[in-house]
């Protein structure tokens, strides 16, 4: 296990609550009640489950945003009923910082100053952290879905802005799904967990093939190996590279698919990253990837494999999604602000 960023941890304060709530640090044995939390908020915003209890345990894995100093769970000061939660993402590499606040609105009389006083200690805690940091300033950002109005509404007075928009889709997997053929000169295979040649080779394909792309943080091998390790389920048995296998860059990764689990437990694949470095783009290779993917994802009984898609990405992936058949599913929105150090 590579060891993890020596940086300043974020540090969200107390939030101001409304009278009738209190709120502490939470500890993993909490799990299962914000587990129910956030299914609750979800169910009611989009009618299903999003998040998995795998993602919930990895916010306490983290060792620039440990749950101790950068995570909140509201309670009801009678009963002890969880009405809220709000977590952080940070590897500590990245110059954005991450916050997901989970608000259950039928729960709580004033849901509103809720959403203010949740979100206002995120935004007070993130130029601290950048001057900690040695950086002239950091962006604080958040995933939100179209529907959740009250979660925008609160967003948008405190400053943050919608700049992206990330379209999820979903694929549904017939039984006994076959992979296309091979693109010619090359070779679509699994990832060897014990050769440290085709991890270093993944890690530089992925980086080079979204070095360009909105949002995205260059990470040294050992920066990213540090972020995987912290994952509950990466799902690295699923991870596929494209390899030359002819010409003066035989051998060389030109292509790589990476998957997560941590939607197995509801019958579904996830695909997390899809690259192809940009002198092969336009042979075939995204798409036989891809399509091995879900014909590996089909042999193993899943059901439906989903991804998320910048919807104004400039190499023309949408549109390689919807002809593989996936369809829209979700959509979120990226809501950032940028906070100088102070």
């Amino acid at each position: 296990m590579a060891e993890p960023p020596s940086v300043a941890p974020l540090r969200l304060g107390p939030p101001r609550l409304p009278p009738g709530l209190q709120a502490r640090r939470p500890t993993r044995d909490d799990l299962p009640d914000i587990v129910d939390l956030v299914h609750r908020c979800e169910r009611a915003t989009v009618g299903g489950i999003d998040t998995t209890a795998d993602e919930l345990v990895d916010a306490f894995t983290q060792a620039a945003a440990p749950a101790d100093t950068s995570a909140w769970l509201v309670l009801r000061t009678t009963g002890q009923q969880p009405v809220a939660w709000l977590v952080a993402w940070d590897d500590g590499v990245g110059s954005t910082v991450h916050v997901d606040c989970y608000v259950d609105e039928r729960a709580t009389r004033l849901p509103e100053l809720l959403y203010d006083a949740l979100i206002a200690t995120a935004v007070a805690a993130t130029p601290t952290l950048a001057t900690e940091r040695g950086r002239q300033a950091l962006t604080l950002g958040m995933g939100v879905f179209q529907q959740d109005e009250g979660l925008r509404a609160a967003l948008r007075r405190a400053g943050l802005q919608p700049r992206r928009l990330f379209a999820r889709l979903r694929r549904d997997l017939e039984p006994g799904l076959v992979a296309p053929p091979e693109p010619p000169g090359l070779r679509i295979r699994g990832l060897r967990l014990d050769d440290d040649r085709d991890w270093r080779a993944f890690h530089a394909t992925d980086e080079a093939a979204f070095v360009d792309h909105w949002g995205h943080h260059v990470r040294t091998y050992e920066e990213w190996r540090t972020r995987l390790d912290a994952w509950a389920a990466p799902d690295v048995e699923g991870w596929l590279l494209a390899e030359q296998v002819d010409g003066p860059d035989a051998g060389t990764v030109v292509g790589v698919c990476e998957t997560s689990g941590t939607l197995l437990s509801e019958g579904g694949g996830w695909v997390s990253s899809l690259g192809v470095l940009p002198s092969h783009r336009g042979r075939g290779v995204a798409g036989a990837l891809l399509e091995t993917c879900c014909a590996r994802m089909s042999a193993r009984g899943l059901q439906w494999v989903g991804l998320a898609v910048d919807t104004e990405n400039a190499t023309g992936a949408l549109g390689l999604y919807e002809r593989s058949g996936f369809r829209p599913w979700r959509v979120v929105e990226a809501w950032q602000i940028d906070l100088p150090a102070r």
